[in-house]
């Protein structure tokens, strides 16, 4: 099977993945990209409004105010370690 060949296989084999699928699961596919609702998918989420909530959350980030990270929690005095 010649590299063309076997490309024009994956290509329709992944055609045939999104094809399959609900048809607001393929919205999103064609919104986000394969893999990340493939992802999504494989870790067992697979309503399309819970989908969308999770990557509008990733990424708009964190609502929290304030700081998000202080290393002195995490690294104590192993910080000076670090620099």
């Amino acid at each position: 099977m010649s590299d063309d060949h076997a490309a024009a296989e994956r290509r329709r084999a992944r055609m045939a993945y999104v094809d399959a699928l609900p048809t607001e699961v393929r919205r999103l596919v064609h919104e986000h990209g394969l893999e990340i609702i493939k992802a999504f998918l494989d870790c067992g989420v697979k309503k399309p409004n819970q989908i969308t909530h999770l990557i509008d959350i990733v990424r708009r980030g964190s609502g929290e105010i304030g700081k998000r990270f202080n290393p002195s929690l995490i690294l104590g005095s192993n910080k000076e370690k670090l620099r």
